[in-house]
């Protein structure tokens, strides 16, 4: 996977980002709505060699993936959305991009103006994390 399909899945991200803000309903519209859209992504290859007494030579085995994660603040409305794509191929992160492009912005714009609970003190109860060593 070279820099130039990275590219290509940025703007088809930013395309479909922009095309499913511009379908917003009309109770989203502004005159200053303050579109905000960020990401990334990771690609990563990974390449092992196996051997033991019972092979006649080395093995390897080779293998990639991606992760792409895009965010979407509209600022007008206090909303924010996420979505995120795994893949392993050039193919599967055209046809993402476009997606989750559009699902981030479909998602804040489902969440504007979000509920926040009153100011004041609440109870909480916390307990272990897994994982988490206990002295």
């Amino acid at each position: 996977m070279g820099d130039g399909a990275i590219a290509t899945a940025a703007w088809d991200v930013l395309d479909s980002a922009l095309d499913a803000f511009a379908k917003r309903p009309a109770d989203a519209r502004t005159a200053h709505p303050g579109l905000i859209i960020g990401g990334d992504v990771s690609v990563i290859s990974d390449r092992i060699a196996i051997f033991n007494s019972n092979f006649a030579e080395v093995r390897t085995d080779e293998s990639a993936h991606f992760s792409a994660s895009v965010t979407s603040i509209v600022e007008s409305l206090d909303a924010k959305g996420t979505a995120t794509a795994l893949g392993d191929s050039t193919a599967a992160m055209r046809r993402d991009a476009r997606v989750i492009g559009r699902d981030a912005v479909r998602r804040a714009l489902a969440l504007s103006h979000g509920a926040r609970p009153p100011a004041g003190k609440f109870r909480i109860v916390l307990g272990p994390q897994a994982g988490r060593p206990r002295f």
